[in-house]
């Protein structure tokens, strides 16, 4: 055992360590201190400081502290971070100004809360609004939504449309997956959900059933099943290449009747909104070209031929 005089306390104690300068932890510390404050080096520890936000008085925990709380300077903060990622705006509903976010900037649904939107909706939701559809040009109503972000007339012109932007430089690789996709549907191989009502049809004039794809071949199915001038009906027989946009494309018409008489007859079936649209006029050319090769019938079926 070893004998010191503590330098702080000036008691003496005896350790079995050598070099020791305090008897114990309480007294390291308070020399620390002390000598802290011979230097000057703590004086910030006897400031009163005034908050930034509040405007409280409060003895400071660390030197650079300016707020009297953790609250105070998390509002200060977020004030500033919001700031400088928001911008003005005025509500739709209630003419307020109100901060929106800059990643919304562009958008519609300036509204300053639920609420306003809300009750904006109930006093619009009978509201059609007209929109132009960039794929194939057309005008189509849509009832209104806050922050609807359609475009499209239909999911047909959507995935063109995208598709198009996708290959677009590259006419290669899109009369590749043109010819693909035409040597599926002829298989039987995409019959798959098209947005619209789908399904098969079972038809005494063609021993397999025949997969339709919108309500308005059902109803062309229909009609054909009652007519006793058809012996037998044939759903997408095969596919006609045409160009268009210099791209080889594939059409492949809805029905192939074959009537009394040794008459045969392609039917495409079209609503009247799409039977117009360019590539829809370059189909029909083709089609009517191909009937006059092939001494068969072309017909075009739209709401007036269904009864719709």
């Amino acid at each position: 055992m070893y004998e010191y005089v503590c330098k702080h306390c000036c008691k003496t104690f005896r350790n079995r360590k050598r070099n020791k300068k305090f008897c114990s932890i309480e007294c390291t510390y308070a020399n620390r201190t002390k000598k802290r404050l011979e230097s000057g080096k703590s004086a910030w520890k006897d400031e009163n400081r005034s908050c930034i936000e509040c405007s409280v008085q409060f003895a400071p925990s660390y030197k650079p502290q300016r707020y009297c709380s953790r609250t105070c300077s998390m509002i200060v903060r977020g004030a500033e971070k919001t700031k400088k990622q928001t911008f003005e705006a005025v509500c739709r509903w209630c003419q307020k100004n109100f901060r929106k976010r800059m990643s919304q900037k562009g958008k519609t649904g300036d509204f300053c809360s639920v609420k306003c939107g809300q009750a904006f909706k109930r006093g619009n939701e009978n509201q059609f609004i007209s929109k132009s559809c960039p794929t194939c040009k057309n005008n189509f109503q849509t009832v209104y939504r806050p922050g609807d972000q359609r475009k499209y007339c239909s999911r047909t012109c959507a995935l063109f449309n995208l598709h198009k932007n996708i290959l677009k430089g590259n006419k290669e690789i899109a009369r590749k997956i043109s010819a693909a996709r035409a040597r599926e549907i002829l298989a039987g191989k995409r019959n798959h959900p098209t947005g619209h009502k789908h399904g098969y049809f079972a038809s005494t004039k063609n021993p397999n059933p025949i997969f339709y794809r919108s309500s308005y071949e059902l109803k062309a199915l229909e009609i054909l099943e009652k007519n006793d001038q058809v012996l037998k009906i044939t759903g997408e027989p095969f596919s006609i290449p045409y160009f268009y946009e210099g791209v080889m494309k594939n059409y492949i018409p809805d029905f192939l009747v074959e009537m009394v008489g040794n008459k045969c007859k392609l039917i495409e079936v079209k609503p009247k909104a799409l039977a117009n649209t360019q590539k829809n006029v370059l189909k029909k050319e083709t089609a009517i070209n191909f009937c006059k090769l092939n001494d068969m019938e072309y017909s075009e079926w739209t709401e007036n031929n269904l009864g719709l």
